[in-house]
């Protein structure tokens, strides 16, 4: 039976020598953040929210995580905490660096948009009311965008018409119609995957295709490294008896470049879908109007298109496949032929006998 997940409020006290750092608790609260990361940035470890960072004792710093036990964000402090440089130390005038666990409840669904604090974590007087013409909303807008800055993803499954429709786009001088994937692991817990991601530790993890599905994995598409290097695809049926070449050896670094570019353009594809997507759900979220819809279905002419290319990619790729597997039928007949065991016919055993005795015969009887 598995072991069910626990969750645990992951807490680090950052201790300073006062004297030499020059540290006051009344300092402002935004001077004692951007210092906190600063000093953070230098120790490896990420930054925690604003609301869960205080002050201790006049000569320190506390803030908090609440993450699963074993989380990747729980070894990352804890690797952090363990390999503390005193270099480091002494440059920013820190005593210790100290992580404590302890065990606490889930936390609850969290919105897309963080809400901001209602109380000040540096003081316990009452909220002050922002001046007119503060940034406050930019800086809300701007840090959910940070937010967004997530590693490159690993590409994730789609429908075969997507894969092959900013293909379609391409030729119709019209934007990609790719659907937008964003895809969690169902055992995976919603507050610790958009921890991870804004800190930029993983992306969204793939979703399993099953065996026998019509889902297909974006990658260079079958087929590519079979078709012979042209400035564009034609789509009407090739004629009778033109079978398409074999991809000459001179073209394979060609090919491998495409390819290495097609994927990275993907990527980018899906990095934007993922972040417009978040985007729109902050939207929808805000009650906000006008908000752009991606679309989803192709027109049947772009859907004619996409299956004439995909059938033309899969004739090549199976033409590639024969003629490899001709070439090396040839060599294994060669290999069997060199390594076949010498025949000797029995009845020319016999002849080269008999004359062998005939010799022998005549040899004795002139001695």
């Amino acid at each position: 039976m598995a072991k069910p997940t626990e969750f645990i409020e992951l807490s680090v006290v950052i201790t300073y020598d006062v004297e030499k750092s020059g540290y006051k608790q009344r300092d402002d609260p935004k001077d004692t953040i951007a210092r906190l990361r600063r000093h953070l940035t230098a120790l490896r470890m990420p930054h925690p929210k604003q609301e869960n960072v205080r002050t201790i004792d006049g000569d320190g710093v506390c803030f908090s995580w609440t993450t699963q036990e074993d989380s990747m964000l729980h070894q990352q402090v804890s690797g952090a905490v363990l390999a503390q440089r005193k270099s480091v130390l002494r440059q920013y005038c820190m005593k210790s660096v100290k992580m404590s666990v302890q065990p606490t409840d889930p936390p609850a669904a969290p919105l897309l948009l963080p809400v901001p604090s209602r109380r000040d974590s540096f003081s316990t007087s009452a909220p002050v009311a922002p001046e007119p013409g503060s940034s406050s909303m930019h800086d809300k807008a701007q840090q959910f965008l940070d937010g967004l800055h997530l590693a490159p993803p690993v590409l994730l499954p789609t429908r075969a018409a997507s894969v092959l429709s900013s293909t379609c786009s391409s030729r119709n001088n019209t934007p990609p119609a790719v659907e937008p994937v964003v895809a969690l692991k169902a055992e995976a817990d919603p507050m610790e995957v958009l921890e991870q991601a804004s800190l930029g530790l993983v992306a969204p993890d793939p979703c399993p295709s099953s065996p026998g599905s019509d889902d297909m994995v974006l990658s260079p598409i079958p087929g590519l490294a079979a078709l012979p290097l042209c400035s564009s695809i034609i789509i009407d049926k090739p004629a009778a008896g033109d079978a398409p070449r074999a991809p000459l050896e001179t073209d394979m670094p060609v090919v491998q470049q495409l390819s290495t570019t097609l994927l990275d353009i993907h990527k980018e594809v899906y990095t934007g879908l993922i972040k417009a997507d978040a985007i729109r759900q902050a939207l929808k979220t805000m009650d906000a109007l006008g908000i752009p819809e991606p679309s989803h279905e192709l027109s049947s002419g772009e859907q004619d298109f996409v299956a004439k290319v995909r059938l033309q990619l899969l004739q090549s790729e199976l033409e590639h496949t024969r003629l490899r597997r001709q070439a090396v039928e040839e060599s294994i007949r060669g290999i069997t032929r060199e390594s076949r065991p010498p025949f000797v016919c029995p009845a020319l055993m016999d002849a080269f006998v008999a004359v062998s005795q005939l010799t022998t015969q005549a040899m004795e009887a002139e001695s």
